[in-house]
């Protein structure tokens, strides 16, 4: 049983590093290439991880429970579709943004996959 266990916990070790549905430590921007400071990489990180949840979870997870964080996601998600180009506090949308984002981080407890 305990080289069972070892083997399987091996080929996850290179699952989780080769496979890309796999790869859950690494957070994309959705940014192009090129150089952004960390608070416009932080931004869209957050902004583009919450619309792939919402995407992933629609019709998957009862809300009802939970209709405020769902809300907050959704809201939040949908303002990105829209605005995705603005990242930074210099953009003139900076202020509902952050509103945006202090939702998702209030929520972020409610925020898992079944």
């Amino acid at each position: 049983m305990a080289i069972l266990w070892r083997l399987k916990r091996r080929c996850w070790w290179v699952r989780h590093r080769i496979d890309p549905r796999h790869r859950y430590h690494v957070v994309s921007t959705g940014l192009p290439p090129g150089y952004h400071d960390p608070d416009v990489r932080l931004t869209a990180a957050i902004f583009n991880e919450t619309a792939r949840y919402v995407e992933r979870t629609k019709g998957v997870i009862d809300w009802s429970l939970h209709d405020e964080a769902w809300m907050a996601f959704s809201e939040a998600a949908a303002w990105w579709d829209v605005h995705r180009d603005v990242c930074g506090p210099d953009d003139e949308h900076w202020e509902e943004a952050k509103r945006h984002l202090h939702a998702v981080i209030e929520h972020l407890p409610c925020m898992w996959y079944p």
